[in-house]
């Protein structure tokens, strides 16, 4: 939930009725309608596979304060950006004794060579055209490294057969060709390091509901000039295999993007889905380059969500209790987080503390009870107004986040 953390102090206690008398709870609140960028379901899914039954059923809640110098709190995190500068296709047989396109945009780049059969790959068996038409054997073009045998032994994980070289640098760049006599497809990956060319890779967050949307920006550059694809394309594949391919068109800044429909049904606890842009274009410098970038996202299936419906209670004992109204779709525990800002002496909000809720919660209307105790409340030595960020609903029998909203509940000053 938090990028860093540092916990002050940690208050736990179970979800059982309080010793002390509760002011009423206050009626009529509601949590702010999600926001674009949140993300919350409005369909429940009810056929998802039953939970572990050894999973933990104590209901517990606890709060901690934030340490105030803390400096990197997200109320909405950002999607992870990927960059590369490699590119990889897998070829047959027939193509890759015809010849196949291999543009090069930096001198000396790595080419790894990976057979379907596991089969070793001999030099020999290589060859390369330049963009002169000039025709070496591959022992006259490419410098084996080391034996992946080796490498493997070291704990880096390559593929029975795979086989490394590097391109020799005076051949310089441009459109090369790669012919090799083989028995099975191989997977031809090249990485050019330290070129100026990439492409990066950013959807508009880490986590989709099944049957939701995902937007997908990637951006063509060669250091800060930004490029034109010749083609560009994206898959989303899920751990199965299953793929979606989309195409992305070029917006007004340069960048490419893409609407993608989430799959319809949520993969294993734990398992990402994975994202996959493939763009090939010219350098700056009029040289041919392709690029291949990958990243992931989490598609959940919404077993739970939020109603809207909130409870907010003053506990004679100094806590403060927010009741959470829920609906759940499938069985399982729930989780409820979310970080409490209060108002410093120059009137803007800051974190005050985290508080997190989890109990077992059957099909049907549900609560969660986030609790604020007052050494969280007063650590910090803000007041009210108060608001509640960064809100999540986890089904943690699933691994699953199904409900992050920013910015959920405004609370009023006089409630403390």
């Amino acid at each position: 939930m938090l990028t860093r953390l540092r916990l002050l102090s940690l208050g736990a206690v179970l979800l059982a009725a309080p010793t002390v008398a509760a002011a009423p709870a206050a009626p009529g609140a509601r949590l702010s309608a999600p926001a674009p960028g949140d993300v919350a379901g409005d369909k429940l899914a009810t056929d998802v596979p039953a939970v572990p039954a050894s999973i933990d059923r104590a209901p517990v809640a606890m709060s901690w304060p934030i340490e105030q110098s803390a400096d990197d709190l997200q109320d909405r995190p950002a999607a992870h950006r990927a960059e590369s500068r490699a590119w990889w296709r897998r070829v047959d047989v027939a193509a890759l004794a015809a010849g196949v396109p291999l543009p090069i945009s930096q001198p000396g780049a790595l080419l790894k060579l990976s057979p379907q059969d596991g089969a070793p790959i001999a030099v020999a068996a290589l060859e390369l055209v330049d963009p002169q038409g000039r025709v070496y054997p591959g022992v006259d073009a490419l410098r084996p490294l080391a034996d992946p045998t080796h490498l493997r032994s070291a704990g880096a994980s390559f593929a029975a057969g795979t086989a490394m070289f590097t391109l020799r640098p005076d051949l310089g760049v441009g459109a090369f060709v790669l012919r090799a006599r083989v028995r099975a497809p191989l997977l031809v990956h090249v990485l050019e390091r330290d070129a100026g060319a990439y492409l990066s890779l950013e959807p508009d967050t880490d986590l989709a509901l099944v049957g939701g949307r995902l937007q997908v920006r990637a951006h063509l550059r060669d250091g800060e000039a930004v490029l034109k694809a010749r083609s560009i394309t994206g898959e989303l594949i899920s751990p199965d295999g299953e793929t979606t391919r989309f195409d992305l068109t070029r917006a007004t800044d340069g960048s490419y993007r893409a609407d993608v429909p989430a799959p319809r049904r949520a993969a294993a606890p734990g398992v990402l889905h994975t994202l996959q842009v493939h763009a090939e274009g010219v350098t700056a410098r009029g040289v041919p380059v392709r690029r291949t970038a990958t990243n992931a996202v989490s598609i959940a299936a919404p077993t739970a969500r939020y109603t809207g419906g909130v409870a907010i209670e003053d506990a004679g004992d100094g806590r403060l209790r927010i009741r959470l109204q829920v609906e759940v779709g499938a069985a399982s525990r729930f989780g409820a987080s979310a970080v409490l800002h209060g108002t410093n002496r120059s009137g803007k909000l800051q974190p005050i503390g985290v508080g997190q809720a989890a109990r077992w919660l059957e099909p049907g209307p549900g609560e969660l009870v986030l609790e604020f105790d007052e050494a969280t409340l007063t650590a910090a030595g803000l007041r009210g107004p108060y608001e509640l960020r960064d809100l999540r609903l986890v089904d943690q029998g699933r691994l699953a986040t199904v409900h992050r909203q920013a910015r959920a509940l405004a609370l009023p000053a006089a409630r403390r």
